[in-house]
């Protein structure tokens, strides 16, 4: 009727795939597909019941390094009852050979039956490890590659303070390796004398805030991020205290600062990547050039 807003479409439920492939410990949601049936029981024709789905699922495997299909090695799905159920899944990697197989365990509690429900995961086997692209670590330094994964797994959880203090001592802790990334980039852009000064300079400053304000200008404009310089807003976001923040809020700046640090990484190996193909494309011709100088 004209004049009545229309109500937005429900958002689908998350499967059950999605969420034991993405969700942390101690979360718990009401996702689909969680089983299938119903089953006729045997000796009872008027009860049924429901067993627990087993899908194949995509995950981080530590044997191959990188994303493989792993399957359920469980013959059946637990059979789920009108109260509180318990059951574990084991699962491995399709990729791997025999005899070395990486592999996952999960611990699920499940509330009532039918197919769609709710579901905590109590807990996971190796620990649950969102996977993060090797290019944030080129940046931030190997060394603090746990320290970003805590950051991470905090913020799935919910958990702002924590996330956010993870993610800023990350950034203030390798300020120095931060700023020579960038300088690396600036020289392959062929940045003037000055502006290489500033990143030198800013490599001697004690406080990361101070650092960004020496190489504010001299930041290169190909590594901008929505037309804006991921320093100044890094600057920005780290300046609140975590003290005046509440933990939503902190949730957010930590989600704004893992984006950056992300968006920046992809920026700089994109340039690196690019650089290396106009050099292989022209190895050849400026190899020829320099045995065959054009006469005077």
């Amino acid at each position: 009727m004209p004049g009545i807003p229309e109500e937005a479409p429900a958002k689908p439920l998350p499967t059950f795939k999605e969420f034991l492939e993405t969700s942390p410990p101690d979360i718990e949601v009401i996702v689909s597909h969680r089983a299938s049936g119903p089953y006729k029981s045997g000796g009872f024709p008027q009860s049924s019941f429901f067993r627990l789905n087993k899908p194949e699922l995509d995950l981080h495997c530590e044997t191959c390094d990188g994303i493989r299909t792993f399957h359920c090695a469980d013959e059946y799905g637990g059979v789920l009852s009108d109260t509180l159920n318990f059951d574990e899944l084991h699962y491995e990697c399709k990729n791997c050979k025999d005899g070395n197989k990486f592999k996952k365990r999960f611990s699920l509690a499940m509330v009532g039956s039918g197919r769609d429900g709710l579901v905590r995961k109590i807990g996971e086997y190796p620990a649950y490890s969102p996977v993060v692209s090797k290019k944030v670590f080129d940046l931030i330094g190997q060394d603090h590659h746990d320290m970003f994964l805590q950051g991470r797994r905090a913020e799935l959880r919910g958990l702002g303070i924590g996330a956010f203090a993870y993610y800023r001592r990350i950034v203030e802790d390798q300020k120095v390796v931060i700023i020579e990334q960038l300088e690396k980039v600036a020289k392959r852009l062929r940045a003037p004398d000055e502006y290489l000064l500033l990143f030198a300079k800013a490599k001697t400053q004690t406080e990361f805030t101070r650092a960004i304000k020496e190489i504010k200008d001299a930041f290169p404009p190909a590594l901008f991020i929505a037309e804006q310089n991921p320093l100044k807003l890094l600057h920005d976001l780290l300046s609140d205290g975590l003290h005046e923040l509440s933990d939503e809020e902190c949730l957010g700046h930590a989600r704004a600062v893992r984006t950056l640090l992300i968006a920046l990484a992809d920026r700089i190996s994109e340039i690196s990547r690019d650089e290396a193909k106009i050099r292989e494309s022209l190895g050849a011709f400026l190899s020829r050039k320099q045995k065959n100088p054009p006469s005077k």
